[in-house]
């Protein structure tokens, strides 16, 4: 810059400099006459030209000195340009970088306006998305949180004018000094609007509505990824409760249950858990009765009384068919856990009304309790299966308690049964 400012001022030099060569030549001519001696004719026909090419030679210089600063000076005018835009560019790139450095959508809302409202030097600002068609709702404002939550339709007021138009504006006068509104849109698509108020006193030009737009461009990319990015995690998380959860009561799954129980067993611990297995009694002639969709009802009125029995940290999970399942982590004793299945069988038990019919629901429990890492998963659910079928085979509508005789009477009984097949 320095060497410019220099150029400039001989540029301005530029006057003197003609100015003496005029002199020269017109001072030199009276002189050359003098001291040749020659006729005014012949002193006219060889000063003349002469002086004539002096002149000539000044204004040439003049001329392209002048030339050379004027070209100096826009060269100056557009790297000044040229710097603005770099340092816009910067702005505008770290602005990217931090908006685009978190997924939440909430944050990044807070980013865009506070990186809006530093890269102009405004006071306050605001938000609008267009999550309803036709509407926009401020949410996210700096410096009037009488905005917040409002909701302003499109083609109404500033920033519904902005959103209908798609064309940034700026505005002056009124309560404040001056104003911009731009819209965020994506790939066509438009997002909302976004609002800065500038100081009081400050006035904004069409050089800050030009970096306010290409800024809003970064902005609109940015919200359109955080809300893929929640759209995603969504998606996701329904896949996973999905996969671990039944579609029909939404309790938990076989799979869900198996992994708890396998946690629960791998834990330390002081008391022991324990697994309460229940099937249904006669559900099939309450199935036949009520017809399928009564009969999901149902299921659902028996997983609605079972959670409602749960203590905290307590699983509940349906296998299937007409089959439950409870795990109690923390029981003080076997006889504790007997008298939990006995109080989960009577909140179960009693009778539901559908419409003008009445149903009376009975399950039949087995009650299998373990010592954490004394048996695995997969043990401690066949001891209370077979608790269970004991339990059926007993009467129904009753909780037994797993005994490692039950297991050895078991299969004597299905070794007998099948053996009279065969006979």
């Amino acid at each position: 810059m320095a060497d410019l400012c220099g150029v400039d001022r001989r540029g301005e030099s530029d006057p003197r400099l003609t100015g003496l060569l005029l002199v020269l030549a017109f001072g030199v001519t009276p002189l050359a006459v003098a001291a040749w001696g020659s006729p005014p004719l012949v002193a006219a026909g060889i000063v003349t030209p002469v002086v004539t090419l002096l002149c000539a030679f000044a204004f040439g210089q003049d001329l392209r000195l002048r030339r050379t600063t004027r070209h100096l000076l826009s060269e100056r005018i557009l790297l000044t340009a040229l710097e603005n835009r770099l340092e816009e560019l910067s702005s505008l790139l770290d602005a990217g970088r931090a908006m685009n450095s978190v997924l939440e959508l909430s944050e990044v809302l807070r980013r865009i306006l506070d990186n809006a409202l530093d890269l102009l030097a405004a006071s306050d600002g605001s938000v609008l998305l267009a999550d309803e068609p036709g509407v926009l709702r401020a949410v996210c404002v700096r410096g009037n949180d009488a905005a917040s939550d409002s909701v302003v339709r499109v083609g109404e007021g500033i920033a519904g004018r902005v959103a209908a138009n798609r064309e940034p504006l700026l505005v002056e006068g009124g309560r404040r000094d001056s104003a911009m509104s731009v819209p965020l849109v994506h790939r066509g698509v438009l997002l909302g609007v976004l609002n800065v108020n500038a100081e009081p006193g400050r006035t904004f030009d069409g050089y800050d509505l030009r970096a306010l737009s290409l800024f809003g461009e970064h902005a609109a990319s940015s919200i359109a990824n955080a809300r893929l990015y929640e759209s995603e995690r969504a998606n996701a998380i329904a896949l996973a409760h999905r996969a671990y959860h039944d579609p029909l009561t939404d309790l938990g799954n076989r799979a869900l249950f198996s992994d708890s129980l396998s946690s629960a067993l791998g834990a330390e611990r002081l008391r022991p858990l324990a697994v309460v297995l229940l099937d249904l009694d006669d559900f099939k002639k309450a199935n036949d009765t009520l017809g399928y969709l009564g009969g999901d009802q149902l299921l659902c009125r028996v997983a609605e009384r079972l959670s409602a029995c749960l203590g905290p940290g307590d699983v509940a999970a349906r296998f299937g068919g007409d089959e439950f399942a409870v795990l109690l982590e923390d029981v003080p004793s076997a006889d504790e856990a007997l008298r939990t299945g006995e109080r989960l069988r009577l909140a179960l038990s009693g009778p539901i009304a559908f419409g003008e019919r009445t149903v009376n629901v009975k399950a039949s429990m087995g009650v299998a309790v373990a010592q954490p890492g004394a048996a695995s998963a997969d043990e401690v659910l066949r001891n209370a299966d077979v608790a269970m079928y004991i339990a059926k085979g007993q009467g129904k509508g009753c909780a037994r308690l797993f005994e490692p005789a039950m297991h050895t009477a078991l299969l004597e009984r299905l070794e007998l049964e099948a053996q009279l097949e065969v006979a």
